[in-house]
């Protein structure tokens, strides 16, 4: 199953960027084109760390998913090192709406100077996956480059340093297609796909019922598990429904002689039955499971029936926080 991860900027290169890297990954990529107009945070840190991690940060927080954002600054010896951090506004000297075109016209000024025609270059770069629980991971990178002094007529809208840019073969930028095996290279696919991995959350519910003893088939985690998987909102205790077998072992282990509450186990309750279904129903809900990280979950269908059935105040706020999701993934 595919796990949403947000591309936390609105820079079309940069979205284009992290397409092509994880687009054979297990993740559904979303844009902030789906969410209407947010405004941009503030990239007021000191170190491309702190930049990328606002970033991410802030675009979690207002979408609820997963973000991924990166910041790079633009380092030429040459030039003491400048642009260095803010590459597109040039030590702070551009304004924020500074075109591509017009950035360019800065560069060749700058360069101009310069004894030779192509230039060394550093490309340092972080990347930031912030997660809604608030756990956040960083790649950094760095790409050393040439820079040619005239650009070429072509360029990658919103990145117009791709005009300039010659890769480590020797090849121009704008001569390399988006699926050439150098672009993972070049830009580190391995690292960015190692960060991502901790998009798969399962970890907290295995850690929450690895000791106890459930077979293969016979449960499925229901309650707000189904949402927590996709980071609909955090779940902060499992409930699991088991077959009537599992319920008859567990009971006798555990000396659990009530048939209708749940048997407790720290923050893990096991239900027989699920309150509003009946058993016929609790089987199908467990053999249609759906599989995330390797456990099985109860079909978001099912949580929302669910809720629908109780319709108290939190239930509803979960059933809106589910219509949202689903509008934004076409899931239902």
């Amino acid at each position: 199953m595919k796990h949403s991860l947000l591309i936390a900027t609105a820079n079309k290169a940069k979205q284009n960027m992290f397409y092509h890297l994880l687009k054979n990954e297990w993740i559904d990529l979303v844009t902030l084109d789906s969410y209407g107009h947010i405004q941009s945070p503030n990239e007021d840190g000191n170190t491309i760390e702190e930049n990328a991690f606002l970033k991410a940060k802030y675009y979690s927080e207002h979408t609820g998913l997963p973000a991924i954002s990166d910041d790079a600054w633009l380092s030429i010896p040459w030039l003491h090192w400048a642009p260095w951090i803010m590459a597109r506004r040039w030590w702070w000297i551009l304004p924020d709406s500074i075109s591509d075109e017009e950035w360019m016209l800065h560069f060749q000024k700058e360069v101009s100077i310069l004894p030779d025609e192509t230039i060394e270059a550093t490309i340092p770069f972080c990347r930031c996956l912030y997660l809604p629980d608030g756990r956040y991971f960083f790649q950094k990178e760095s790409l050393s480059i040439q820079l040619t002094k005239s650009p070429r007529n072509t360029w990658k809208k919103w990145w117009p340093m791709s005009a300039f840019c010659i890769y480590p073969d020797g090849r121009h930028q704008m001569d390399v297609p988006e699926n050439d095996p150098i672009q993972e290279t070049f830009l580190y696919k391995d690292g960015l796909v190692n960060i991502i991995k901790n998009l798969w959350n399962g970890d907290f519910f295995k850690n929450q019922i690895h000791s106890i003893p459930l077979k293969e088939n016979t449960f499925s985690l229901f309650g707000s598990g189904p949402m927590g998987i996709r980071w609909i909102r955090k779940s902060k205790d499992v409930d699991i429904l088991v077959d009537t077998t599992t319920w008859k072992i567990l009971s006798d282990e555990y000396n659990h002689s009530q048939s209708i509450e749940p048997l407790a186990i720290m923050d893990v309750e096991i239900w027989h039955t699920w309150p509003w279904f009946t058993e016929e129903e609790c089987k199908k809900i467990i053999a249609e499971s759906e599989i995330y990280d390797w456990l099985p979950f109860a079909r978001l269908q099912e949580v929302i029936k669910s809720k629908q059935f109780r319709n108290k105040e939190k239930d509803n706020i979960d059933l809106t926080l589910i219509s949202e999701w689903t509008h934004i993934h076409n899931f239902l």
